[in-house]
């Protein structure tokens, strides 16, 4: 965990009367966290180009396979290997501007993750670039279940505190106290993954040069609470 920034996002300030000496006032309190992810997330995608239906979906079929196998040699088990986004599609192959025929273009995604560490990236960069599945690599970085827990917690602390010293001083300067809390509404932001894709000969390069030079970088997380207090007038 690098740092926390509690910074005011928006105020959102109402005195409505809910008796004689109590109002309200809602704030918004905004809570930023950068940690390191710590899971690296691999996906391949496969794809064959053929002028047949049925020999383009053979041909990504042994691309796919022979991607597997390549994977259960780094020490991926068969369930933690996914497929998806099978697809086969129509397209016309043009030569000098004009259409010279048709061929079919078969694709299919595999995705896996890990706990980073550069010996096992670079494990898995040198088993699975092989010419017989040339796949084309997007490797990107999330935070593990646990860093999702820590950081969750971490951020509606700081979201809370953010909000209570805002109506603090709000409240204060209309001359008013905060007495209690009236309602509290949460509004979650997820990290998204950082990704960086390559092609097959950039990933093959990598890999023969035994060296990785994409290093997961800080992931800024944030979140936010709208709080409404209740507030009396000072005597």
């Amino acid at each position: 965990m690098k740092h926390i920034l509690t910074t005011l996002l928006c105020l959102s300030i109402g005195l409505m009367a809910q008796a004689q000496t109590e109002s309200i006032i809602q704030v918004t309190g905004q809570s930023e966290v950068a940690t390191n992810p710590q899971i690296a997330v691999f996906t391949y995608r496969i794809s064959a180009n053929e002028k047949n239906y049925d020999t383009a979906v053979e041909t990504m079929n042994t691309r796919v396979n022979s991607l597997i196998g390549q994977l259960k040699k780094s020490g991926f088990k068969e369930e933690e290997i996914k497929t998806s986004q099978f697809n086969i599609r129509e397209s016309k192959i043009y030569n000098q501007g004009k259409v010279s025929g048709e061929e079919y273009i078969a694709s299919q995604t595999l995705v896996v993750k890990f706990a980073y560490d550069v010996k096992k990236l670079l494990n898995v960069l040198n088993t699975t670039t092989a010419k017989e599945s040339a796949p084309n690599l997007s490797i990107s970085f999330e935070l593990s279940e646990a860093q999702k827990e820590l950081t969750r917690t971490v951020l509606l602390k700081a979201a809370i505190k953010d909000a209570l010293e805002q109506a603090e001083i709000l409240s204060l300067q209309a001359g008013y106290e905060i007495k209690g809390v009236k309602e509290i509404s949460h509004y979650a932001n997820n990290a998204q993954p950082m990704a960086k894709t390559m092609e097959f000969d950039m990933v093959r390069s990598m890999a023969d040069s035994n060296t990785s030079s994409y290093q997961p970088s800080d992931m800024v997380v944030t979140d936010q609470v709208s709080v409404t207090y209740i507030i009396v007038k000072k005597s």
